[in-house]
């Protein structure tokens, strides 16, 4: 399932050097989508989430994602309407040029635990993305055809951006929860049975902090650790 896949990529995926903290990310310039010809400012729909058993929203926020507004990443669509709410569209194949399968609205800066996330969520539209000092961070760009070598894209091309924050105990689901850390070089996922990550780990998922191609989706995406 595609909503599934956004959250798999977190533990997949951008050559991205990082030599000094980013605070924030902003641009003006216009990308296309393959769902309409017409062309989009870089604003963002910001999700941010919170642990499952959170369903009020008030503690940690333990995911952040920004996709630009309007634009097609892996066959999902979210864009934002005049009446300030949010619209959620999954399409049947990973282009968004065909037809809509599933169709969700979603309210503005309230907490919404039947979101198209896993977990509560908190969505809003901004202008930028703001970025803390620390975190596990991947960004995806559109590879273009220009691009022969197929270098990682800029961060001014983001597509779809992931933050997750280290050291803190992280559930999405009632059965399992995790922490993440990561340094220059590598990152660690460290799973645990339960939402509080007690106990001994019962799995760990760990990879290079480095760039990947998807060639076949025209994607390159990028793990940096803040």
């Amino acid at each position: 399932m595609k909503i599934i896949l956004l959250i798999l990529i977190i533990i997949s995926i951008y050559n991205f050097s990082l030599s000094s903290p980013i605070n924030k990310i902003s641009t003006t310039a216009t990308t296309t989508t393959t769902s309409s010809s017409s062309t989009l400012n870089k604003r963002y729909i910001l999700m941010q989430g919170y642990n499952f058993v959170d369903n009020e929203c008030k503690r940690d926020i333990v995911n952040t994602v920004y996709i630009v507004d309007g634009g097609c990443y892996f066959g999902n669509v979210y864009s934002s309407r005049e009446d300030g709410k949010i619209v959620y569209d999954m399409y049947e194949g990973n282009y968004c040029n065909s037809s809509i399968v599933m169709s969700l609205v979603m309210e503005s800066n309230v907490c919404d635990s039947n979101s198209s996330q896993s977990y509560p969520t908190v969505y809003s539209v901004v202008d930028s993305i703001d970025l803390p000092n620390n975190g596990f961070i991947v960004y995806t760009s559109k590879e273009e055809e220009s691009n022969p070598n197929h270098d990682c894209g800029n961060k001014e091309d983001i597509i779809n951006l992931v933050l997750i924050p280290l050291n803190i105990c992280i559930n999405d689901d009632p059965t399992y929860s995790f922490i993440q850390t990561c340094n220059s070089t590598n990152y660690l996922v460290t799973k645990y049975y339960g939402p509080s990550c007690e106990g001994g780990p019962i799995g760990y998922a760990t990879g290079e902090i480095t760039c990947e191609i998807d060639q076949p989706n025209e994607y390159s995406s990028q793990y940096s650790c803040l």
